[in-house]
């Protein structure tokens, strides 16, 4: 079973506690694959990015500059090809550097992620993953 608790760490095939956030201040948004999400302030964006380091998987969002980063050792492999199941941060890149986001901006952000969407089915369950390729 799919459970995703808007964690870019730990989501995907398991369960894991969310990153509270404290600060009032948002930057990023953070969008799981089910559709739920939240907004990130920059300690959390710091600690995410860090966390990512060794780990993290990236794509551009069409011809857009909005970039979302995943936990890659969470996607995987079927014959139609690459998918990442759980949470993502997404940003905007400007200058080869990271952005916050704005309302409007991230309104932009989840119909560009809905259109990268596919219903995948296990057994039972069915969910929805981030098409990678």
């Amino acid at each position: 079973m799919v459970e995703i608790k808007l964690n870019p760490l730990t989501d995907g095939f398991v369960n894991n506690s969310p990153h509270k956030v404290t600060d009032d201040k948002y930057n990023a948004l953070i969008i799981g694959t089910n559709g739920d999400s939240r907004k990130a302030d920059s300690e959390e964006i710091c600690i995410i990015l860090e966390r990512l380091k060794n780990c993290a998987g990236s794509l551009m969002l069409g011809d857009s500059d909005y970039i979302v980063l995943f936990n890659d050792e969470k996607a995987f492999d079927l014959e139609e090809g690459r998918f990442f199941v759980g949470s993502m941060m997404v940003m905007k890149m400007n200058d080869e550097k990271l952005c916050p986001l704005s309302d409007d901006e991230i309104s932009e952000v989840k119909e560009l992620l809905q259109d990268r969407m596919a219903i995948l089915i296990s057994g039972d369950h069915q969910f929805s993953a981030l098409t990678l390729s």
